[in-house]
């Protein structure tokens, strides 16, 4: 059986999820569609009575418009008792009565996401309130957490960090239980050497500036078996990976200063292995060393 990369999936709520229904923020009566078993499908926020229970959904997502927000939910979504993933636009969490409900304590995934063309509201969010709340992606990059010592249930986490000097990367240490981080849009300033303690099982990191920190080094540092780096300015000198490594999946992308490529040959547990747009361009040498490798999956473009 191939083996299937977890990161290109894992953090994306329509993988988590068969069957989700769609609510979105504006549409015309003929533009809808509510299926008989109530568990998938999708209509408009105008289009649904709030008398309209759909008891079986467990998985709901809120689309907003372009330069649209929604700040409520309909009454009928406070009825879903069987409802466990959540994924909604930033400006909801303006809305007290939505946070101290219990469908938002009975949630395990909830996905928060940018408005599109309007400015993102700054969101105060306490750990403390998460409930029951396994998977947080946190898509917006105007948020504070506070009470970071409560989210102890948290095992995959989410942070866009673009612009925002309110989060605290070192709360990250407070999630006891995390396998999985993402973090995007990385300031200069910011350093993730605060990670080493944490004994993560998979890490992707979108867009960092910082230009000192070889980000590999923090591979020796954990028992990752998952890696994503994606326009990381910073030197990628693969030969910081040491022998004790235990990576399945390594994917490297958009990064212009990547040396060492033959030091992937030592990692005997590779799985999926993909270089793309990557500088220097590994030599033919290079490429057919690793190709020599059990791999189920190699790709260098």
């Amino acid at each position: 059986m191939n083996y299937q990369p977890i990161l290109y999936s894992h953090f994306l709520f329509h993988n988590w999820y068969e069957k989700i229904f769609y609510i979105f923020s504006s549409g015309t009566t003929d533009d809808y569609y509510i299926p008989k078993n109530r568990i998938q499908g999708y209509a408009h926020l105008e289009n649904i009575p709030n008398e309209c229970v759909f008891p079986k959904i467990t998985a709901l997502s809120v689309e907003c418009a372009e330069y649209d927000a929604i700040e409520k939910l309909p009454e009928w979504v406070y009825q879903l008792e069987n409802l466990e993933a959540l994924s909604i636009p930033c400006s909801m969490l303006k809305d007290e009565k939505f946070i101290n409900s219990g469908v938002f304590h009975q949630l395990k995934t909830l996905v928060i996401n940018r408005l599109l063309g309007l400015e993102n509201p700054k969101i105060l969010l306490d750990g403390g309130r998460l409930g029951n709340i396994i998977n947080l992606f946190i898509n917006f990059p105007t948020c504070e957490i506070i009470n970071t010592s409560a989210m102890k249930k948290i095992k995959s986490f989410s942070m866009d960090l673009e612009d925002n000097n309110i989060f605290d990367l070192s709360a990250i240490e407070f999630l006891g239980h995390l396998d999985f981080l993402k973090l995007q849009n990385i300031p200069a300033k910011v350093t993730l050497s605060n990670l080493s303690d944490i004994n993560l099982k998979g890490l992707v990191i979108i867009n960092s500036l910082n230009k000192k920190q070889n980000l590999l080094l923090l591979i020796n540092k954990h028992k990752l078996k998952h890696l994503l780096l994606n326009n990381c300015l910073s030197t990628l000198d693969l030969k910081d990976i040491d022998d004790s490594c235990e990576l399945e999946e390594l994917i490297i992308q958009n990064c212009k200063k990547v040396t060492g490529y033959e030091n992937i040959s030592q990692i005997k547990t590779l799985k999926y292995l993909e270089f793309l747009n990557c500088k220097p361009v590994m030599t033919i040498e290079e490429k057919n060393k690793l190709l020599e490798m059990n791999l189920n999956f190699f790709k260098s473009v």
